[in-house]
């Protein structure tokens, strides 16, 4: 599930993509264009995690590590 979440009033997802500080994962999953708008902006001004040469992406770590049953 989805889960939207706000303080004072701010979306914090949308405050966390803004300074760099998550990432959106939109593939088969959110389709939020104004996410990817404020992710790209964040990469392009190397902010926050853009600010490292390389990310390794949370769902691609998991599928890294997914151990094998």
């Amino acid at each position: 599930e989805v889960a939207f979440v706000y303080c004072e009033g701010k979306d914090v997802s949308a405050e966390m993509l803004k300074e760099g500080m998550a990432l959106h994962y939109h593939i088969n999953f959110d389709k939020c264009e104004m996410y990817d708008k404020f992710e790209a902006a964040a990469k392009r001004c190397r902010q926050g995690l853009w600010s490292q040469e390389k990310i390794e992406k949370p769902w691609d770590f998991r599928r890294k590590h997914k151990t094998q049953e």
